[in-house]
C-alpha cells in the first residue's frame, strides 16, 4: 500500500518538549511516501523488520539495531516496509538546540548542521551507544517516570553528540550544491503538488530555470531518478490510493492521477509496482471484503 497513512500509530508525538518522536508499526509489504525535506533533523531507528528508504540519491536498507538519518533540508521518502517493521522516527528541530546567542557551540555544530556544511551519514550500522540511547528513550516513553521529559531530552543530546563526534563530515563547495538542491527541492514541491497538470520535461525545466538536459543531470544526481520518472511515481502513487479508497474505474483513475492515455497508465503502473491497475484493484477488493 503506497502512502504512509497505512501506518499504525504506536505512540503519541512528545511535540510538547521540543522533539517529535514516534514509534511505528508498519505493515508488512507497504510502501512508503513522496520526496519531501523539512528543516529538522530526522532520526529513524529500526526496532524490526526491514526498513527501506531514499534518502539523497541513494538507497538504504536498515536491519534492527541499524540508524539512518536525513539531513536537514534532505530530500528522503521512505520505500518499504519489510516484515512488520516496528521504528522510531524522530524529529530534531534546530529550535531545541540551538543557544540563544552566537557561541562557539553555534558556530562550530549547530549552524553548521543545519545550513548543510555539516552533514551526518545517512545509514549507522548496529552502533552500540545509539542503540542503548534508544533503548532509554522507548523507556523513558513506556514508563514515564517524574522527570522523564529531562532523561527523554538528554539522551536527544546524547544522539547528537554520537552522531556529530563519530559520523558527520563537512561538506566541500557548499554553495554550489545548496543552489542546485533548493532549485531541485522546489521543482519536487512543484510535481507533488501539481501532478495531475500536464507536466513535461520541458514545462518542468522552465519551471526550474535550467535546461531540459541540466535538470534531468542534476535531479538524477540528487534524487537518483529523472524528473518525468519520480513525475510518474507520483501520479501511481495516487492511483493507488484512489484504487483503494474510491469506486472509480481504472479510465477514472488514470485521469484524475494526471494520465492522458490510460493504457501508458496501466504500462507506468505496472513498470512502478510490478502490478497492473486491474490487478492491483482485484487484490484490494479482495482484502477488503
Amino acid at each position: 500500500m503506497p502512502d504512509l497513512e497505512l501506518q499504525e500509530l504506536e505512540t503519541s508525538p512528545v511535540g510538547d518538549y521540543g522533539v517529535n518522536c514516534f514509534i511505528r508499526k508498519s505493515f508488512s509489504g507497504s510502501n512508503g511516501c513522496k520526496l519531501h525535506w523539512h528543516n529538522s533533523l530526522e532520526i529513524f531507528h529500526l526496532i524490526s523488520g526491514s526498513l527501506v528508504l531514499s534518502i539523497g540519491n541513494s538507497t538504504y536498507t536498515l536491519k534492527p539495531g541499524d540508524t539512518a538519518v536525513v539531513n536537514s533540508g534532505e530530500l528522503h521518502r521512505s520505500l518499504r516496509f519489510i516484515d512488520n517493521t516496528r521504528h522510531i522516527c524522530m524529529k530534531i528541530p534546530r529550535s531545541l538546540i540551538d543557544s540563544s546567542g552566537i557561541d562557539l557551540y553555534h558556530t562550530e555544530y549547530i549552524s553548521p548542521l543545519f545550513s548543510g556544511r555539516i552533514t551526518i551519514n545517512s545509514k549507522i550500522e548496529g552502533d552500540r551507544e545509539l542503540q542503548f540511547c534508544f533503548g532509554k528513550i522507548l523507556k523513558c516513553l513506556s514508563d514515564k517516570p517524574r522527570g522523564w521529559e529531562l532523561l527523554y531530552k538528554s539522551f536527544v543530546f546524547r544522539i547528537l553528540s554520537v552522531l556529530l563526534g563519530t559520523y558527520s563530515n563537512k561538506k566541500e563547495q557548499y554553495l554550489a550544491c545548496k543552489y542546485d538542491y533548493d532549485v531541485i527541492k522546489k521543482t519536487v514541491d512543484y510535481i507533488n503538488s501539481g501532478y495531475v497538470n500536464r507536466l513535461t520535461l520541458k514545462s518542468l525545466a522552465a519551471y526550474s530555470g535550467y535546461s531540459p538536459a541540466h535538470l534531468c543531470r542534476k535531479f538524477k544526481q540528487i534524487c537518483g531518478c529523472s524528473p518525468i520518472e519520480y513525475l510518474n511515481i507520483v501520479r501511481c502513487a495516487n492511483a493507488a490510493r484512489l484504487i483503494e479508497r474510491t469506486a472509480h474505474n481504472i479510465t477514472e483513475i488514470s485521469a484524475k492521477s494526471g494520465f492522458s492515455d490510460p493504457n501508458y497508465f496501466s504500462r507506468v503502473f505496472k513498470k512502478v509496482y510490478d502490478i497492473t491497475p486491474t490487478e492491483y484493484k482485484a487484490q484490494n477488493n479482495k482484502l477488503t471484503k
